[in-house]
């Protein structure tokens, strides 16, 4: 079943305030956190970032201070898309997509 846990929305960015940010019924979860829009995903690629992969526990503080972090993907594989702001709270056998600007 598709439910609102399962569905991820992510606003195009560049509106003039918070409530333009979306066009028609929110349905879903914001993704990759409170700030993070395609505008900003664009801008972060066409400057030269790249989507590393780090271990959830043993990542790089700098490394990770800019980066949007997006996904954290579990020991059997399952991919969690990370919706909150602030630094990932990973676990141990966990690894963190991130993107991270050039």
């Amino acid at each position: 079943m598709i439910g609102r846990a399962n569905v991820y929305q992510l606003p195009v960015g560049g509106e003039r305030d918070a409530e333009d940010r979306w066009r028609g019924d929110t349905v879903g979860r914001r993704a990759f956190g409170p700030d993070a829009d395609q505008q900003q995903i664009e801008a972060m690629l066409a400057s030269g970032g790249k989507f590393v992969v780090v271990g959830a526990t043993e990542h790089d503080t700098d490394l990770l201070a800019d980066a949007l972090p997006l996904f954290e993907v579990s020991d059997t594989g399952d991919p969690v898309v990370l919706t909150g702001g602030g630094p990932p709270q990973g676990r141990a056998g966990h690894w963190l997509v991130v993107l991270s600007p050039a």
